[in-house]
Protein backbone atom coordinates (compact mmCIF):
# COMPACT_ATOMS: atom_id res chain seq x y z
CA UNK A 1 0.00 0.00 0.00
CA UNK A 2 2.81 2.20 1.24
CA UNK A 3 4.61 2.04 -2.55
CA UNK A 4 1.94 1.49 -4.22
CA UNK A 5 0.22 4.92 -3.27
CA UNK A 6 4.23 6.70 -3.68
CA UNK A 7 4.52 5.77 -7.38
CA UNK A 8 0.53 6.36 -8.07
CA UNK A 9 1.12 9.77 -6.56
CA UNK A 10 3.83 10.66 -8.60
CA UNK A 11 2.72 9.49 -11.51
CA UNK A 12 -0.67 11.24 -11.38
CA UNK A 13 1.44 14.56 -10.61
CA UNK A 14 3.97 14.21 -13.47
CA UNK A 15 0.71 13.68 -15.81
CA UNK A 16 -0.94 16.97 -14.39
CA UNK A 17 2.43 18.22 -15.38
CA UNK A 18 2.07 17.32 -18.98
CA UNK A 19 -1.49 18.82 -19.13
CA UNK A 20 -0.50 22.24 -17.84
CA UNK A 21 2.59 22.44 -19.88
CA UNK A 22 0.75 21.71 -22.69
CA UNK A 23 -2.43 24.12 -22.08
CA UNK A 24 0.10 27.31 -20.76
CA UNK A 25 -0.89 26.99 -17.13
CA UNK A 26 2.61 27.62 -16.54
CA UNK A 27 2.39 29.26 -12.94
CA UNK A 28 0.57 25.46 -11.88
CA UNK A 29 3.65 23.69 -14.21
CA UNK A 30 5.86 25.63 -12.11
CA UNK A 31 4.42 25.47 -8.84
CA UNK A 32 4.13 21.48 -9.05
CA UNK A 33 7.39 21.23 -10.75
CA UNK A 34 8.66 22.78 -8.03
CA UNK A 35 6.68 20.51 -5.22
CA UNK A 36 8.90 17.39 -7.13
CA UNK A 37 12.23 19.45 -7.12
CA UNK A 38 12.01 19.92 -3.53
CA UNK A 39 11.25 16.16 -2.44
CA UNK A 40 13.87 15.01 -5.19
CA UNK A 41 16.10 17.25 -3.57
CA UNK A 42 15.51 16.21 0.43
CA UNK A 43 16.06 12.14 -1.23
CA UNK A 44 19.91 13.91 -2.66
CA UNK A 45 20.48 15.72 1.09
CA UNK A 46 19.77 12.73 3.14
CA UNK A 47 21.92 10.23 0.48
CA UNK A 48 24.78 12.16 1.07
CA UNK A 49 24.73 13.01 4.79
CA UNK A 50 24.50 9.19 4.61
CA UNK A 51 27.55 8.57 2.36
CA UNK A 52 29.60 11.47 4.76
CA UNK A 53 28.89 9.08 7.94
CA UNK A 54 29.14 6.03 6.60
CA UNK A 55 31.69 5.37 4.27
CA UNK A 56 35.69 6.40 3.64
CA UNK A 57 36.55 10.04 2.72
CA UNK A 58 37.35 9.40 -1.06
CA UNK A 59 34.73 7.24 -1.74
CA UNK A 60 31.87 9.89 -0.21
CA UNK A 61 34.39 12.57 -2.01
CA UNK A 62 33.69 10.77 -5.39
CA UNK A 63 30.04 9.87 -5.12
CA UNK A 64 28.99 13.60 -4.05
CA UNK A 65 31.11 15.57 -6.84
CA UNK A 66 29.49 12.65 -9.60
CA UNK A 67 26.33 13.64 -11.12
CA UNK A 68 25.69 10.08 -10.00
CA UNK A 69 23.93 11.34 -6.98
CA UNK A 70 21.40 13.62 -8.93
CA UNK A 71 19.84 10.32 -10.39
CA UNK A 72 20.81 8.68 -7.07
CA UNK A 73 16.95 9.18 -5.86
CA UNK A 74 15.39 7.42 -9.23
CA UNK A 75 18.05 4.54 -9.00
CA UNK A 76 17.04 3.93 -5.11
CA UNK A 77 13.52 4.49 -6.25
CA UNK A 78 13.11 1.72 -8.81
CA UNK A 79 15.05 -0.67 -5.73
CA UNK A 80 12.20 -0.03 -3.50
CA UNK A 81 9.45 -3.05 -4.57
CA UNK A 82 12.68 -5.25 -5.35
CA UNK A 83 14.64 -5.09 -2.25
CA UNK A 84 13.39 -6.72 0.49
CA UNK A 85 12.39 -9.70 -1.95
CA UNK A 86 16.89 -9.96 -2.74
CA UNK A 87 17.78 -9.23 0.45
CA UNK A 88 19.45 -12.11 1.24
CA UNK A 89 21.45 -11.39 -1.86
CA UNK A 90 22.24 -8.00 -0.75
CA UNK A 91 24.85 -6.39 1.46
CA UNK A 92 23.43 -5.52 5.00
CA UNK A 93 24.33 -2.33 5.05
CA UNK A 94 22.48 -1.36 1.77
CA UNK A 95 19.36 -3.50 3.19
CA UNK A 96 19.38 -1.25 6.49
CA UNK A 97 20.25 2.38 4.09
CA UNK A 98 16.96 1.26 2.07
CA UNK A 99 14.51 0.38 5.08
CA UNK A 100 15.42 3.77 6.40
CA UNK A 101 15.56 5.56 2.80
CA UNK A 102 12.25 4.28 1.88
CA UNK A 103 10.38 5.32 5.37
CA UNK A 104 11.41 8.96 4.52
CA UNK A 105 11.18 9.12 1.11
CA UNK A 106 7.26 7.95 1.45
CA UNK A 107 7.24 9.96 3.96
CA UNK A 108 8.72 13.26 2.79
CA UNK A 109 6.02 12.71 -0.12
CA UNK A 110 3.21 12.71 1.27
CA UNK A 111 3.87 15.67 3.58
CA UNK A 112 6.69 17.84 1.15
CA UNK A 113 4.90 17.47 -1.67
CA UNK A 114 1.84 16.00 -1.34
CA UNK A 115 -0.03 18.60 1.30
CA UNK A 116 0.72 21.59 -0.71
CA UNK A 117 0.09 19.91 -3.90
CA UNK A 118 -3.23 19.04 -2.54
CA UNK A 119 -3.83 22.41 -1.71
CA UNK A 120 -3.05 23.85 -4.89
CA UNK A 121 -5.06 20.66 -6.78
CA UNK A 122 -8.15 22.02 -4.44
CA UNK A 123 -7.60 25.56 -5.72
CA UNK A 124 -7.04 24.97 -8.98
CA UNK A 125 -10.49 22.66 -9.21
CA UNK A 126 -12.37 25.64 -7.39
CA UNK A 127 -11.33 27.91 -10.11
CA UNK A 128 -12.49 25.65 -12.84
CA UNK A 129 -15.67 24.04 -11.57
CA UNK A 130 -17.18 26.54 -14.56
CA UNK A 131 -15.34 25.13 -17.30
CA UNK A 132 -13.48 28.08 -17.86
CA UNK A 133 -9.77 26.66 -17.83
CA UNK A 134 -8.33 25.78 -21.18
CA UNK A 135 -7.73 21.79 -20.69
CA UNK A 136 -9.24 21.11 -17.42
CA UNK A 137 -12.13 19.79 -18.50
CA UNK A 138 -13.11 15.91 -19.17
CA UNK A 139 -9.76 14.05 -19.30
CA UNK A 140 -7.57 16.92 -17.61
CA UNK A 141 -10.28 17.40 -14.62
CA UNK A 142 -10.55 13.43 -14.25
CA UNK A 143 -6.28 13.63 -14.31
CA UNK A 144 -6.91 16.01 -11.72
CA UNK A 145 -9.32 14.09 -9.35
CA UNK A 146 -7.19 11.24 -9.59
CA UNK A 147 -3.94 13.19 -8.44
CA UNK A 148 -6.45 14.25 -5.59
CA UNK A 149 -7.78 11.46 -4.68
CA UNK A 150 -4.08 9.72 -4.43
CA UNK A 151 -2.79 12.53 -2.56
CA UNK A 152 -5.16 12.33 0.15
CA UNK A 153 -5.35 8.48 0.40
CA UNK A 154 -1.68 8.98 0.56
CA UNK A 155 -1.67 11.61 3.23
CA UNK A 156 -4.34 9.89 5.05
CA UNK A 157 -2.51 6.56 5.03
CA UNK A 158 0.75 8.30 6.73
CA UNK A 159 -0.90 10.09 9.38
CA UNK A 160 -2.46 6.69 10.13
CA UNK A 161 1.07 4.89 10.26
CA UNK A 162 3.01 7.92 11.71
CA UNK A 163 1.03 7.79 14.53
CA UNK A 164 1.09 3.92 15.32
CA UNK A 165 4.90 3.74 14.74
CA UNK A 166 5.02 6.61 17.32
CA UNK A 167 2.73 4.61 19.40
CA UNK A 168 4.60 2.01 19.37
CA UNK A 169 8.26 3.08 19.74
CA UNK A 170 7.03 5.25 22.42
CA UNK A 171 8.46 8.21 20.67
CA UNK A 172 7.70 11.86 20.00
CA UNK A 173 7.24 14.19 16.89
CA UNK A 174 11.05 14.96 17.06
CA UNK A 175 12.35 11.25 18.21
CA UNK A 176 10.14 9.85 15.22
CA UNK A 177 11.90 12.19 12.38
CA UNK A 178 15.32 12.54 13.92
CA UNK A 179 15.59 8.58 13.42
CA UNK A 180 13.80 8.65 9.75
CA UNK A 181 16.14 10.87 8.44
CA UNK A 182 19.22 9.49 9.76
CA UNK A 183 19.31 7.52 7.07
CA UNK A 184 21.11 3.99 7.32
CA UNK A 185 21.89 4.87 10.46
CA UNK A 186 18.84 4.84 12.34
CA UNK A 187 17.09 2.13 13.54
CA UNK A 188 14.75 0.74 11.00
CA UNK A 189 11.48 1.62 12.58
CA UNK A 190 8.99 0.21 9.90
CA UNK A 191 10.73 -3.12 9.99
CA UNK A 192 10.88 -3.26 14.25
CA UNK A 193 7.46 -2.06 14.39
CA UNK A 194 5.76 -4.68 12.04
CA UNK A 195 8.14 -7.54 13.32
CA UNK A 196 10.12 -8.20 10.03
CA UNK A 197 13.40 -7.52 11.28
CA UNK A 198 15.54 -10.83 12.40
CA UNK A 199 18.56 -9.57 13.42
CA UNK A 200 20.16 -5.62 14.94
CA UNK A 201 23.59 -5.40 15.42
CA UNK A 202 24.64 -2.11 17.29
CA UNK A 203 28.28 -1.19 17.56
CA UNK A 204 29.92 1.59 18.80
Amino acid sequence: INLGLYFFDIISDVNLLFIFWGNNHMDWFYLTLLFLCLNHFIAIVGTVVYLRKEKEWYTTQLLCASPFIIIAPLLLDVCMPFYRLLQSCLPDDFVTFMVSYEATRTLSESFIESLPQTCLQVNIYMQCLDNTCAGIEKEGQSALMFSLAISGASLLFHLITTIYEMRKEGLNCCGYFNSLIQMGVGLPLRAIVSNTITELEIEY
